[in-house]
C-alpha cells in the first residue's frame, strides 16, 4: 500500500515499518547511515501524511532543548536524510514526504477493513514503535503512545 503526497523529481521506494520497532528501507536497503531521530522523523511524517512544521518537529524530537538548538539539530538530521532519501522534501517552514511510500500501519488499517485475518497476523509484529527509546524526546514518546 502506498500513500502519495505531491509529485516531482526522483523518488525512491520508501518502506517504513513501525510495528514491533522501527525500520526504514530505501530501495530495499536498510537506512543505516541516519540517526534514530531521523528514522523517527520519517515515521512521524509518514503516519501524519501531510507537511509538518519545522517548529513542531524540532519540539517533538528535541523536547529538552531551546528552540534554536532543536531547530539546528533538525537541520542537521534533515541534511543527512535528504542525501539518502529523495522522498524527504522541505521548504522554509515545513517538511514532508513526496512520492509513494509504504508504511505498515496504513497497510494494517486497509487489511483490517478487508477482513483478512491471516494477512493481518502476518503484518502485525508488535506494538507501534515498540522498544524505541529516543533520549530527550518526551513529546515524541507521548505522540507514539
Amino acid at each position: 500500500m502506498s500513500r502519495v503526497q505531491g509529485g516531482g523529481g526522483r523518488v525512491s521506494e520508501l518502506r517504513i515499518s513501525t510495528l514491533g520497532g522501527l525500520r526504514v528501507e530505501v530501495d530495499g536497503r536498510p537506512l543505516d547511515d541516519v540517526p534514530a531521530k531521523g528514522h523517527a522523523l520519517m515515521a512521524h511524517l509518514a503516519v501524519t501524511g501531510a507537511p509538518v512544521t519545522r517548529s513542531r518537529l524540532a519540539g517533538l524530537l528535541w523536547s529538552d532543548m531551546p528552540e534554536p538548538a532543536a531547530r539546528a539539530n533538525l537541520r542537521l538530521t534533515l541534511s543527512k536524510l535528504r542525501s539518502s532519501v529523495p522522498n524527504v522534501q522541505a521548504d522554509r517552514t515545513s517538511i514532508w514526504l513526496e512520492g509513494p511510500w509504504w508504511i505498515d500501519v496504513a497497510a494494517l488499517d486497509a487489511l483490517t477493513a478487508s477482513d483478512d485475518p491471516a494477512a493481518v497476523l502476518e503484518l502485525s509484529h508488535g506494538e507501534f514503535l515498540d522498544g524505541i527509546d529516543l533520549p530527550n524526546a518526551e513529546l515524541f514518546t507521548a505522540w507514539a503512545t
